[in-house]
This record gives structure tokens, C-alpha cells and sequence, in this order.
């Protein structure tokens, strides 16, 4: 398990991916909800 400051930066490093249009929405979208699973949001 991830703590959730880890989880953050990942989740940054991801969205700075889908705005360089490296990943589809979808993959972010993905990733995100994965990612959620580790934060208290």
C-alpha cells in the first residue's frame, strides 16, 4: 500500500501526462481511481 503524499505525486505525474497528451483520458481516468484507493479524499 501506498501512503497518499506518494499516491498525490503519482496522480500529479499522471495528469501532467494526460495534458501532454501522452495517455488517453481513460488511462488517466484509470489510474486515478486506483490511485484514490490510498487517499482519504
Amino acid at each position: 500500500m501506498k501512503p497518499a503524499a506518494t499516491a498525490i505525486q503519482e496522480l500529479k505525474k499522471w495528469k501532467e501526462k494526460l495534458d501532454l497528451q501522452v495517455i488517453s483520458q481513460e488511462e488517466y481516468d484509470a489510474k486515478k481511481k486506483e490511485l484514490m484507493q490510498y487517499m482519504d479524499l
